[in-house]
């Protein structure tokens, strides 16, 4: 169940000539802050190098940050074996936590620090639900080591909420992408305004990268909302995901199922909505819907 994003850019990783106050890496590797210090070019690697032996290592379209503990280390209660930095697209950061112990005392463990309950997902992993809206995974690399794996926002990296798109007069949505395809695809996901009954043939978009299922979209105007995520690439299948009600259990392409009803966001200024879940799967939506909006 391993996920491994490309991505963060090399000058991000090596260690910067300037020294670099250290800093804890537990909070980080358990899910529970960002490095405030991770758009400071260097400041990354250099703040571990006393926690940690770390290296970059290239792949196709970016660069990941490995490390392993220089002595003991422990997140959620358990030794850390060692542990991996990259950059999403969207600028949030993956953090993956392997761990020298069996999944299901991990599975406890998580549980335990975050108080959030694990549901399977597949056959050898869980996912949790934390707060402020964000997911961590628990399961089983290809080598058969236990790892928890989770995605911090861009958002709370960024401590400056203007740079977010929050400010007097606009505000924010951010949430979870649900999508049928894995890895997720690239996705298109809009805010599109309502009008009247209908709604408006623009919209306010954030683009999204391979096997990113968050999504964060800033300056919107105040005012009432749909979100739906659309995949960049063509989709034979026509599938639209939407912050939606669901009506009936039904499965993708279900014909006959009303599979749910969209549901209105209200945006105000100066405020940031988070958990706008895409998480109903459509297959047939109001025309003007089919195709994303033209962008504003």
């Amino acid at each position: 169940m391993s996920v491994r994003h490309r991505l963060f850019p090399l000058a991000l990783l090596v260690p910067a000539a300037a020294p670099a106050a250290p800093f804890d890496p537990v909070p980080v590797l358990e899910c529970r802050e960002a490095p405030a210090h991770i758009h400071e070019a260097g400041a990354l690697g250099a703040a571990l190098a006393e926690a940690a032996d770390c290296r970059a290592r290239r792949y196709v379209g970016g660069d990941e940050l490995e490390c392993r503990p220089r002595r003991a280390l422990a997140a959620f209660g358990l030794p850390v074996r060692d542990f991996s930095l990259c950059a999403t697209p969207d600028g949030s950061l993956q953090v993956v936590s392997v761990f020298r112990t069996d999944l299901q005392r991990l599975r406890a463990a998580v549980e335990r620090r975050t108080r959030a309950l694990a549901e399977p997902q597949g056959a050898d992993g869980y996912r949790l639900a934390l707060e402020g809206g964000q997911d961590a995974r628990i399961g089983l690399r290809e080598d058969g080591v236990s790892e928890v794996s989770c995605l911090v926002p861009a958002a709370r990296m960024r401590p400056d909420a203007a740079r977010d798109g929050v400010d007097a007069a606009h505000g924010a949505i951010e949430g979870r992408i649900a999508h049928p395809v894995r890895p997720t695809p690239p996705m298109r996901v809009c805010a599109v305004p309502v009008q009247g009954g209908g709604y408006a043939d623009s919209g306010y978009c954030a683009l999204t990268g391979e096997g990113v299922d968050r999504y964060r979209i800033g300056d919107l105007p105040p005012g009432e909302y749909v979100v739906l995520a659309w995949p960049r690439d063509s989709d034979p299948n026509g599938l639209v995901a939407a912050h939606a009600r669901p009506l009936e259990n039904c499965a993708p392409e279900q014909t006959g199922c009303a599979g749910g009803l969209l549901e209105r966001v209200y945006v105000h200024a100066d405020e940031l909505l988070r958990g706008i879940a895409t998480d109903q799967i459509f297959t047939d939506l109001p025309a003007g819907l089919r195709r994303p909006p033209h962008p504003r």
